[in-house]
């Protein structure tokens, strides 16, 4: 199961200790120098500001595909109609191109 990390609360509080470990150098952790911790603060900002231009450049692409993605749906379905207009409702070619049999398909009761 994934762990849902949150980027800018991570961010705060990290920001709000570094702040008070640099006005505090003489706390030491046995594992963690100010400097490690200010490394991967930087770095981590650095993430942050990637991942906010991939967000974007996502973004544009995204809206690219669901464009072209609306033109086909549009003509799919005129495709589909006439398909069924040119060779009939119960025609192969009807049935390939909507995916599913006609004839199989239960009829609307009058």
């Amino acid at each position: 199961m994934a762990i849902m990390i949150s980027p800018s609360k991570i961010k705060q509080e990290t920001t709000r200790m570094l702040k008070v470990w640099k006005a505090n150098r003489e706390f030491r952790l046995h594992d963690a120098t100010f400097a490690d911790y200010k490394a991967l603060h930087d770095q981590m900002d650095q993430f942050i500001q990637e991942t906010a231009a991939k967000d974007r450049e996502l973004t544009e692409i995204m809206k690219r595909r669901n464009a072209v993605l609306l033109k086909l749906q549009a003509i799919n379905g005129r495709v589909r109609g006439g398909f069924r207009n040119f060779y009939g409702r119960d025609s192969i070619q009807f049935q390939q191109a909507s995916g599913t049999p006609v004839a199989r398909k239960p009829r609307k009761k009058a």
